[in-house]
């Protein structure tokens, strides 16, 4: 019972702070913004859609911007306000900020590109079964390791700077600048051989399975660097 009714409490306390965050950061037309823009980069052009590997890669350097901006706004941008010093002021926990403010905006945005790239898919028409399958499992997770890396070094870079601006403009350079190239361009890359294997091409499991470790490993790492900086290290004076 009394695990239970921490959960409980944990589970209310993350659901308020989850709807303080959408208010403060994408009440509107932020989220409108977001979603008419993930659409239109879908649409924009449509021959991309028949290529799965092409659209992600289409679509990383818009993604790039959208996350940058975003969580310059969800961290930088409240601890510059003083809006964390605030919060802080109730009875809640740091880690729970932190975790409130990162889920929803990662939900968000993962939800809007994914979305839209079905839609756009659905748009264009005469794919087959096996092109669904494909990209509900390829591109589902391929997209979703993409954007825990982008927000990863986006929310460690907010957290460091505490600028807003600053922290978009950084996080925008670092993204493109190395972000590309370690997803996209090398022929060995990780990102590449899962994508391969969840699209059926012939890839070992053992190497599969070393690719998602990694992926998953690098952004896990650099978010939990942003939690123990965010949770230990910083005074919100």
């Amino acid at each position: 019972m009394k695990k239970s009714s921490w959960l409980y409490s944990v589970m209310k306390m993350l659901e308020t702070l989850m709807k303080l965050e959408f208010e403060d950061t994408w009440r509107w037309p932020l989220l409108e913004i977001t979603v008419i823009v993930t659409i239109l980069t879908n649409l924009s052009n449509p021959q991309a859609a028949l290529s799965y590997g092409a659209r992600l890669f289409y679509l990383y350097f818009y993604m790039l911007m959208f996350t940058s901006i975003i969580f310059a706004k969800t961290f930088a941008a409240s601890i510059e306000k003083g809006n964390i010093k605030l919060l802080l002021s109730y009875p809640v926990e740091r880690r729970y900020i932190f975790t409130a403010k990162f889920l929803l905006s990662f939900l968000i945005l993962y939800t809007a590109f994914f979305s839209s790239y079905l839609a756009s898919m659905m748009l264009g028409g005469g794919h087959t079964s096996m092109e669904w399958e494909v990209t509900l499992n390829a591109v589902g997770v391929t997209l979703f390791l993409l954007l825990l890396y982008q927000c990863s070094v986006a929310t460690l870079i907010s957290i460091a700077t505490s600028r807003g601006m600053l922290a978009a403009i950084i996080s925008i350079l670092a993204l493109w600048r190395w972000g590309a190239p370690v997803w996209f361009l090398s022929p060995d890359n990780s990102s590449v051989v899962l994508f391969r294997y969840l699209s059926g091409a012939d890839v070992s499991i053992v190497d599969a399975g070393l690719a998602l470790i990694t992926l998953l490993l690098i952004p896990l790492t650099v978010l939990s660097i942003a939690y123990l900086l965010f949770c230990r290290v910083m005074e919100f004076d």
